[in-house]
């Protein structure tokens, strides 16, 4: 019976054992696999080697939450707390509001800033450890901009 395989060339059928011997060399076969175990059912949400970053919780629930707080990122970028009472009259005064902010509060406008940052990186913290838990987070960037806007408003009624 003829073998239906064209004549190998190069050494193409020939087993690791022939391949080294032919080259002069021993054969050392390759290490075993390593084997993995799956972590015990009290480790699955926690971080171990196999998930170390893992986020727990709904799949809308993270994209809300990590649009919202990228929301709150670009506004503070695109914040300018030092000409904020000019910024906002001239808003104000486009609506036909009469009521004024006081521009003295663009004296203090390296506060704001820092307020601004503080508790935006406080929300950040809070969502990402809440959405670590698996646990809803989509209000967290609510509650971290309705803090803002108390400080903000705060600032603006003590300067009045």
């Amino acid at each position: 019976m003829t073998d239906p395989r064209p004549r190998p060339e190069y050494g193409e059928y020939a087993t690791p054992e022939q391949q080294a011997a032919a080259m002069g060399r021993a054969y050392v076969p390759p290490p075993e696999p390593e084997t993995r175990i799956a972590p015990p059912e009290d480790a699955r949400g926690k971080d171990t080697a196999a998930n170390p970053f893992r986020l727990g919780g709904n799949v809308i629930d993270r994209f809300f939450t990590i649009f919202q707080l990228g929301i709150g990122l670009v506004l503070l970028l695109s914040s300018d707390f030092f000409h904020l009472g000019e910024n906002a009259n001239t808003d104000l005064a486009e609506l036909g509001i009469t009521q004024k902010i006081p521009v003295a509060i663009d004296q203090y406008g390296w506060i704001l800033l820092g307020a601004n940052i503080v508790l935006l990186l406080a929300t950040f913290v809070w969502a990402f450890a809440t959405l670590r838990r698996g646990r809803l987070a989509f209000y967290i960037p609510l509650v971290g901009y309705l803090a803002f806007s108390a400080v903000l408003g705060v600032a603006i009624t003590v300067l009045r």
